[in-house]
């Protein structure tokens, strides 16, 4: 009974969220310790999420890796990036924008909207699905894609109808059941894609029912621990009634406006490929896609949450900033900067030794060299925007919108100009003149509040450095050529690089954080 008594005072109540303890008015004794359980509650969600995505992006791009390993271009293009794209991007367009409201608002109206958008969402997609079964002819000749469509579709469904609860556990902070449950879908997911590797020939298939498998599992373990472990949960997202006021619809509009121009900046490369490119080139730039972006994902998002909230806690210090702006900046530049020394030398060799030669043969690997290019500005732009959004005014940010939109117009023609006749190598040019604009623009218009990125170039001696490594790794790769001597002396260069970098940067680095977080207490 007493284990029974202690575990039920650990277990989060969902009718005491932080975001309610914050209105009430503590008294000066109790006013630190509030403020302290709304710190941790919020930084142990904060932890537990961000240890989920982590987690489920390495699953996936492992399983990933060895599915792909079996496929051809054109079944990954399919797959991949068709199927995905016309089930989910009326979902995930409402998904985003009610989701922002029902956190914001905190209101049973929003609620009401998210499951009205629910029904809204299976027709909608349920039409564009039957559109593209209509006007496609690869359901002649590929009569597993039908299949793969139907599964896509209802996964999305499922996702839709989960939004309720994750909204009501991410307003009360309830980490525990989120991770234990993402857990347990990983696995199901992993476990299904084995299994159908060693039963089944139809690998792009695999991916499909991958997927479904772990939206189910998702699907059934939030709706048992909303209903039949904490029923008070699956009372609470249930509204009394359907009847939306006037101000919810009219709150949301904005909501959506900003969930389509999100949707656009993330996804509008495979608009364009699903639009202009055959399924051969949306499958390769699929690869590289995939490839080149595991560093954007895991690196610079890393950099660029670190960088929002250390600008946030220093706006007032320009001094200050500027030292982080610097030691960040340059962080990036020597992430990217290494990522194009030495991927030309070695990621045909990788691609070939990992999945093979129907991929090794392709354009993939000089376009995975060439993706390093648009590393190299997507990291410059994130801290720009990152340093943007947490010093510059509101006013400003605002009026800065129209601009924005303008900015996506003309990504989305260069892009499907320079697809039709560049291919891949074209949509990756146009993604990288779309981010150069991105940064020239915020450089200028935020003059008053942002920093050069001039002042964090890295020294000579550092780009003397990173130039050694690439010249000599093209010249083995000339000598020795894609072998297995070639790939050694590419780890014999990683070992001396290590060693020279904890030498020149380790002790700096630790400086940096000592002072910044001296500064913090002080």
């Amino acid at each position: 009974q007493r284990q029974k008594k202690i575990a039920t005072k650990d277990v989060d109540q969902p009718f005491d969220p932080v975001w309610k303890m914050s209105e009430k008015n503590p008294t000066p004794n109790d006013s630190n310790g509030a403020s302290s359980r709304i710190a941790t509650s919020a930084m142990s969600w904060m932890a537990g999420l961000m240890f989920i995505q982590f987690a489920t992006r390495m699953v996936h791009f492992i399983l990933n890796l060895i599915i792909v390993r079996f496929m051809t271009p054109e079944e990954m293009g399919i797959s991949a990036l068709q199927l995905p794209f016309v089930t989910t991007i009326v979902s995930r367009i409402l998904k985003e924008a009610l989701h922002r409201m029902a956190i914001r608002e905190r209101d049973d109206s929003s609620i009401i909207l998210v499951w009205i958008s629910i029904p809204i969402g299976i027709v909608t997609s349920l039409a564009l699905a039957i559109m593209y079964y209509s006007t496609s002819a690869n359901f002649v000749d590929k009569p597993w894609l039908i299949y793969g469509l139907g599964l896509w579709m209802v996964a999305s469904w499922m996702e839709m109808a989960l939004e309720p609860i994750l909204i009501s556990l991410e307003r009360h902070l309830i980490v525990n059941a989120t991770v234990f449950i993402e857990i347990l879908a990983l696995v199901a997911h992993a476990a299904t894609v084995i299994t159908l590797l060693l039963t089944i020939n139809s690998y792009a298939l695999i991916q499909s029912y991958g997927h479904f498998f772990y939206t189910l599992s998702l699907f059934l373990g939030y709706y048992y621990f909303a209903f039949v472990h904490r029923p008070e949960i699956g009372r609470s997202i249930w509204p009394s009634s359907f009847k939306v006021s006037h101000q919810a619809t009219t709150s949301v509009r904005p909501f959506i406006i900003q969930s389509i121009g999100k949707w656009v900046t993330a996804e509008g490369e495979h608009a364009i490929l699903f639009l202009f490119a055959s399924e051969t080139q949306q499958g390769i730039f699929e690869f590289v896609h995939n490839l080149g972006s595991i560093v954007a994902r895991i690196s610079f998002s890393s950099i660029e949450r670190t960088a929002m909230a250390m600008f946030a806690d220093a706006k007032s210090d320009r001094a200050q900033c500027r030292k982080i702006w610097t030691m960040l900046m340059r962080i990036s530049l020597l992430i990217s900067l290494l990522y194009i020394a030495l991927c030309p030398a070695y990621i045909t060799f990788l691609i070939h030794l990992v999945y093979g030669s129907k991929w090794s043969s392709t354009d993939a690997p000089n376009l995975v060299a060439f993706y390093g290019l648009y590393l190299l500005l997507m990291g410059i732009n994130g801290l720009v925007e990152s340093l943007r959004d947490a010093v510059a005014p509101d006013a400003l940010l605002k009026s800065q919108v129209p601009w924005t939109m303008a900015m996506i117009g003309l990504y989305f023609s260069t892009g499907a100009i320079l697809m039709h006749y560049f291919g891949a190598a074209g949509l990756i040019t146009a993604s990288m003149i779309s981010t150069l604009i991105r940064c020239v623009f915020n450089q200028m218009y935020f003059k008053d509040h942002l920093f050069t990125v001039q002042e964090a170039l890295p020294p000579m001696e550092v780009l003397i450095v990173y130039s050694a490594l690439g010249i000599t790794a093209m010249a083995s790769r000339i000598i020795l050529g894609d072998t297995w001597k070639h790939f050694g002396f590419g780890v014999l260069q990683g070992v001396v690089f290590v060693l020279w970098g904890g030498l020149r940067y380790g002790r700096l680095m630790r400086n940096f954080y000592s002072q910044y977080r001296n500064k913090k207490i002080n």
